[in-house]
C-alpha cells in the first residue's frame, strides 16, 4: 500500500510536468538579455552595420500567460539596455503576437525584424517558425534550451549555476548569421535535429 502512494504521485508529477518542464527557462530574463546582446556583437552581419536601428522582435502568445509575462520582461530589459547594445546600434523592440491574424513571415517582413527572441510557447508549430525566420534571414534567440535543438539559432542554458551559450550552427547559417570564431569557442555547439 505504501508503494501505491509513493509511485502514484511521482508518476503523476512526471506525466504532468513533461511539456511544461521542457519549456522552462533556466536562466532568468534579467541575465539572458545582457548575455544575448553581447552574443549579437559576434554576428558580423549585425555588428558591422553602424547607426542603423536594429529591430528586435519578441515572439509571444497572448493566450499563454507565461509567454506574455516573459515578453513583457524581455521588452523591458531590451528597452533599458543602454550602452550594452550591439555595436551601439539603437534598438527598436517590437512585440510579435503568434496568436495574431497576421502570419509570422508577413509580420517579420513588415516590421523589418532582424533578430527574433522566442518566448516559451504552447502548442506552437516550431517548424513553421524556423521556416519563416530562415526565409526572412532573421536570427533567432531564446531562453528555452530545447528550442535550440529544435532549430532556433542561439539560446541559453545553465551549467554549474552559470549561463551557458548554446549555438545551433546549422540553424544560424540558414538564418544568414556570420558568427565570429571566438563566440564558437565560448559556446556549446548544438547539432539539433536534421
Amino acid at each position: 500500500m505504501l508503494r501505491r502512494f509513493t509511485i502514484g504521485p511521482v508518476f503523476a508529477l512526471l506525466t504532468l510536468a513533461g511539456p511544461a518542464f521542457a519549456q522552462q527557462m533556466p536562466v532568468p530574463v534579467e541575465v539572458q538579455v545582457p548575455v544575448l546582446l553581447k552574443v549579437l556583437t559576434f554576428d558580423r552581419r549585425i555588428a558591422d552595420v553602424r547607426g542603423e536601428n536594429l529591430v528586435v522582435g519578441v515572439l509571444y502568445q497572448s493566450g499563454f500567460r507565461l509567454s506574455s509575462t516573459v515578453k513583457d520582461r524581455v521588452v523591458e530589459a531590451l528597452s533599458s539596455a543602454g550602452s550594452s547594445r550591439p555595436a551601439n546600434r539603437p534598438l527598436k523592440v517590437v512585440a510579435v503576437d503568434a496568436d495574431g491574424k497576421e502570419s509570422l513571415e508577413t509580420a517579420l517582413a513588415r516590421l523589418g525584424v532582424r533578430v527574433l527572441y522566442v518566448t516559451p510557447m504552447r502548442a506552437f508549430d516550431l517548424e513553421s517558425l524556423v521556416a519563416a525566420t530562415r526565409r526572412n534571414r532573421t536570427l533567432t534567440l531564446t531562453g528555452v534550451p530545447d528550442y535550440v535543438e529544435a532549430g532556433l539559432s542561439i539560446g541559453l542554458d545553465l551549467r554549474q549555476d552559470r549561463p551557458r551559450i548554446l549555438v545551433n550552427l546549422r540553424a544560424a547559417r540558414a538564418e544568414g548569421a556570420d558568427l565570429a570564431a571566438p563566440l564558437l569557442g565560448l559556446a556549446t555547439v548544438v547539432e539539433g535535429r536534421p
